[in-house]
């Protein structure tokens, strides 16, 4: 039987992975150039982060570190 359930990633996780600081990551969220996609159906409970997330978050890095502006 297949899950429904979306493997989602915390952000202490993210900042690991991608490379970026809590303070980037928060900002990205805040202006909506990349939030988090997966809601906990928990109240109160973080969101989390997928990987197809995870993945835009890392080219954004990449191409900011490349001097290229987002």
């Amino acid at each position: 039987m297949k899950s429904s359930a979306m493997k989602g990633y915390r952000a202490g996780l993210v900042l690991k992975v991608v490379g970026i600081s809590y303070n980037q990551l928060r900002y990205w969220a805040k202006i909506g150039f990349i939030k988090p996609s997966i809601k906990s159906a928990k109240k109160g409970s973080r969101r989390l982060y997928s990987f197809g997330d995870l993945i835009r978050l890392k080219t954004a890095k990449s191409l900011l570190e490349s001097g290229i502006s987002l």
